[in-house]
């Protein structure tokens, strides 16, 4: 019986974690986020394909849309991560996750 309720309260414990991330996507993400980038996927540092920003205290995956021009080479966000400077982002949720629609320096300089 012990075991039993050990087992039960593991398992509550693995799904609360679970179902507790931090990264959020689809419905529930805001139409724009800023904040420091804190991950970048891709091929090469030229060709990204998604990164993840992190806004107050949630993250965010954001994939990068083919068909948009950013209007600079996406390596760029490499440098973001790096050197700690916020991206800002316009996000557009299709079929579950985040696309950016615009990404800008979100750093304000002197």
């Amino acid at each position: 019986m012990k075991a039993r309720a050990v087992l039960g309260g593991l398992s509550a414990a693995v799904l609360m974690t679970a179902c507790s991330s931090n990264t959020t996507s689809g419905d529930n993400a805001p139409k724009e986020v800023t904040g420091p980038v804190l991950e970048v996927d891709g091929e090469s540092l030229g060709n990204v394909t998604s990164f993840e920003v992190k806004d107050q205290d949630e993250s965010y995956q954001i994939f990068i849309d083919p068909d948009v021009n950013y209007g600079f080479n996406l390596g760029h966000i490499n440098e973001h991560l790096a050197s700690g400077e916020p991206v800002r982002v316009g996000i557009d949720s299709r079929d579950g996750k985040l696309f950016a629609t615009v990404i800008v320096d979100a750093g304000g300089g002197p």
